[in-house]
């Protein structure tokens, strides 16, 4: 399942996919995502790394997945106890947790869809990606709908 240490390595690489610009490019191969150079030889570098759209797609998909399970585990919590901190939850409770989460989910969403008309050429990969998009809009939509019942400060 997930702890405190995956769901900081989960919200870094969130934090990231919000800060890929138009034509860029993400580097896999390190403990979190980071965004590549935009340089002549990122192609050659990013050969030897062993980087392709497969991956960047893979990792993309399994970081949007994974938002998934924790906000439906913190919908849970929040349910129980909305306002206890959990070390799972880097310490918050679940619904700072969830309005930190849906913020993640706000600026992953930008750079997902940059990282889409990067590979708008692609069909099989810009197709991934919008379902990516699909998948972060139903996450923030499924937070607003439990944190509006008692806020509505976004």
């Amino acid at each position: 399942m997930f702890n405190a240490d995956c769901i900081e390595k989960l919200m870094i690489d969130l934090k990231v996919i919000s800060k890929i610009g138009p034509g860029s490019k993400i580097n896999t191969k390190e403990k979190y995502l980071e965004i590549d150079d935009t340089t002549w030889w990122q192609g050659a570098l990013r050969w030897y790394r062993g980087d392709s759209r497969q991956t960047t797609s893979d990792k993309i998909h399994i970081t949007i997945s994974s938002c998934s399970h924790v906000i439906n585990n913190a919908i849970s919590e929040y349910r129980e106890n909305q306002d206890t901190p959990i070390p799972m939850f880097l310490n918050s409770s679940p619904k700072d947790f969830l309005i930190m989460i849906h913020t993640g989910l706000k600026g992953a969403n930008t750079g997902v869809e940059n990282l889409r008309d990067t590979y708008i050429h692609d069909n099989t990969l810009s197709s991934k990606l919008e379902f990516d998009i699909l998948s972060i809009s139903r996450q923030i939509n499924l937070i607003e709908k439990y944190i509006n019942m008692e806020s509505s400060t976004f």
